[in-house]
Parts: structure tokens; sequence; C-alpha cells
């Protein structure tokens, strides 16, 4: 089975579906997607996690990796390759120059554990480029109430 997900434009249209790429351990590939539109041309692709990381996938054809990575070992244990890498959290135009920066973020363990247990990396990317706009480290964010 493949899975796909289709887009609604915002505008009205046609909807638009993207294929999504298969996992080596499922149909559905590890979880984990968001619109984002890293190139500013007002149209939303969808940022997927594969099992190599995180795709983009804008159009029929066009398919852009954004790779980053955790840690090789985290505790004093070694992570293997095929859990270091990041997923799509969100995407949001911070700097207003009209294209979305991506945020990607990575926690210890096959599920990403709980938050707070151990620290999440989190990444806020250039577009789909190799570069960050930040990258930094949090082991809980306070809760609204908390004084």
């Amino acid at each position: 089975m493949i899975a796909s997900l289709a887009v609604y434009p915002g505008k009205g249209g046609d909807p638009i579906t993207y294929k999504i790429p298969k996992s080596r351990n499922s149909d559905f590939g590890p979880g984990g997607y968001t619109s984002a539109d890293p190139d500013g041309d007002g149209r939303d692709g969808v940022l997927v996690a594969t099992d190599d990381g995180a795709l983009l996938i804008d159009g029929e054809q066009d398919r852009t990796e954004v790779l980053r990575e955790g840690p090789a070992r985290v505790k004093g244990k070694k992570t293997p390759a095929r859990w270091r890498h990041a997923r799509p959290y969100a995407a949001a135009d911070f700097d207003a120059d009209g294209k979305e920066e991506l945020i990607l973020d990575w926690g210890a363990g096959v599920v990403f554990g709980l938050y707070g247990e151990q620290p999440t990396h989190w990444w806020i990317t250039e577009g789909t480029s190799g570069r960050d706009k930040a990258a930094f480290t949090t082991v809980s964010f306070p809760s609204p109430t908390s004084k």
C-alpha cells in the first residue's frame, strides 16, 4: 500500500495529492508531517518524515531532503544511525522574508521518549538548505501557568 496526502488549496481548486514515501518498516513512514512554503512562492509543499530524515514534497516531481541528525551517543549509549534523523515539527516565516523556515526536532529513543525526560534537539532551518537559522537543545518548556 502507498500512502498519500490530499492538500486542498485555500483559495479553492482541485486538491493536490502527494504520494508519501513508503517506509522500510511500515506502509506509512515513521510519522510526522507539516505544510511548508520555504521558497516563498505562495504554494505550500508537504514536509514529511521518512526513515532517512525529512523530505519536502513540492509538486509532482520536486523532492528535497532536509537532513539534520541527533547525536551519535546519548547518556553514554550509542544511538543507531536509523534513529538519529530529525523529524518535521512545524514551519513559520520568523524573519518576515516571505519564505518559511522549517522546524525539525529529534529526541532520544525510538518514539522520542517523553519530552523532558531527555534533551530534545531543535533546528530552525534556512529553507531547505543545509544552513540553520538556529539550533538548540531543550530539556523541557515551562508551563504557561508555572511561575
